[in-house]
């Protein structure tokens, strides 16, 4: 049974978010819009609960600089260049946000700046910041103040870094916060996940938790963060690895996003409960297979039970069970009455 989750009022189990980041890129508008879309029916077919993108602009992001870099096959183009061709149009918002609406799962878009935000704000109940964006005074001003429930990843940071940011979010009115294990690496290897931490920076807190997830492997992590407790899990997807792009490498393929949902999903129904009792349908085989006294042999009244030889501690099978082998101090003792071979030992039985 899937429980309630501790981020998002009305929602079971763990809230999953399908990252397509800059993934729609396809170097048109329209092929940028219609592979937007794509994604979207990809995501909502997989069973997420959320589609996220980012909104950004390169005069907003990076320092300006007229540097070139070799940066995914990029040369002789500046950073600035690089960030303003993954840009996502404004003009897409409404459209992708009423698409989302139509395929019933939920828009978010991470801005990146407070104008971004001011973009972005009519169209999600929810804020996801960067981990990045984490000491970015006034987009997280601009964010509390708007008292939307925020996603607060904190990749690259350090204790204060994180209390820091949540003091900032409470005092300007936020909405709920839940914080995300990240691991600033694309792709981030196993050896630098430390997905152990989530609970401790959750309970440090005392606020939900969950993962962003740059690792290469579909499941492992996601189900891991389950098991761990996590509310909020976000992982990015693409149609195609092989696509051009900072993202594709380290992106789940639909089928991948399909696997994690189901994991994930999977991972909630095995988790149960805390408390250890007998399952329901334990019962037929705890009365069959769970060991009990037995004869072994016919024994008449008034001979003395002597385990090994005429008794056992055995599996009752068909046999109505004896009595517990807590009781094998019936060793030494007389029968009251007469009992058949196979038949359970009961304490009644025994002077």
């Amino acid at each position: 049974m899937m429980v309630k989750n501790k981020f998002i009022c009305g929602v079971s189990g763990v809230f999953i978010i399908a990252e397509v980041g800059s993934n729609f890129r396809m170097g048109t508008y329209d092929r940028d819009l219609s592979m937007a879309l794509k994604l979207i029916d990809i995501a909502a077919d997989s069973g997420v609960n959320a589609v996220k993108f980012q909104s950004f602009n390169s005069s907003r992001y990076y320092a300006y600089s007229d540097k070139t870099l070799s940066y995914l096959n990029s040369e002789n183009k500046s950073l600035n260049d690089i960030v303003n061709d993954l840009e996502l149009s404004p003009d897409f918002l409404p459209r992708l946000a009423e698409h989302c609406k139509k395929k019933s799962v939920m828009f978010l878009s991470t801005p990146f700046s407070v104008k971004d935000f001011k973009l972005i704000e009519p169209y999600v109940d929810i804020v996801k910041v960067a981990s990045y964006e984490i000491n970015h005074v006034p987009l997280l001003t601009a964010i509390a103040k708007s008292g939307k429930s925020v996603i607060l990843s904190t990749g690259a940071s350090e204790l204060s870094d994180i209390e820091y940011a949540i003091n900032i979010l409470k005092q300007n009115g936020s909405g709920n916060i839940a914080l995300l294990q990240c691991t600033a690496a694309y792709p981030a290897n196993p050896n630098d996940m430390n997905l152990l931490c989530m609970q401790s920076i959750g309970e440090k807190f005392s606020l939900p938790f969950g993962l962003s997830d740059h690792s290469e492997a579909p499941t492992v992590a996601p189900v891991i963060a389950t098991a761990l407790g996590a509310s909020v899990i976000e992982k990015h997807f693409t149609l195609n690895k092989d696509l051009p792009g900072p993202d594709h490498s380290f992106s789940v393929n639909p089928e991948g996003l399909k696997m994690l949902v189901n994991s994930v999903r999977l991972a909630e129904r095995m988790m149960g409960a805390k408390t250890k009792k007998v399952r329901r349908v334990e019962k037929e085989l705890f009365r069959f297979a769970k060991r009990a006294l037995h004869a072994t042999k016919n024994i008449k009244k008034g001979e003395t039970l002597v385990l090994g030889k005429n008794y056992d501690v055995l599996r009752p099978g068909y046999q109505v069970p004896g009595a517990h082998p807590r009781h094998l101090d019936a060793n030494g003792r007389e029968a009251l009455t007469n009992i058949d071979k196979g038949v359970g030992i009961q304490i009644s039985d025994v002077g």
